[in-house]
């Protein structure tokens, strides 16, 4: 792709910055399913034991 050096520039800090957004969004996505899984597994033993 030929570009001036200004917009080259432009362009690697917006297509930069939208990868970093959707990197931050899947690590976030993880660390919520990781908790999510984890309070599961804690109500199903609290369960467990009251019955």
């Amino acid at each position: 792709m030929m570009m001036k050096k200004k917009e080259k520039y432009l362009y690697d800090k917006i297509t930069f910055g939208k990868k970093r957004m959707v990197r931050e969004a899947n690590k976030l996505a993880a660390k919520r399913k990781a908790h999510e899984d984890a309070t599961k597994a804690d109500k199903k033993k609290k369960k467990a034991k009251k019955q």
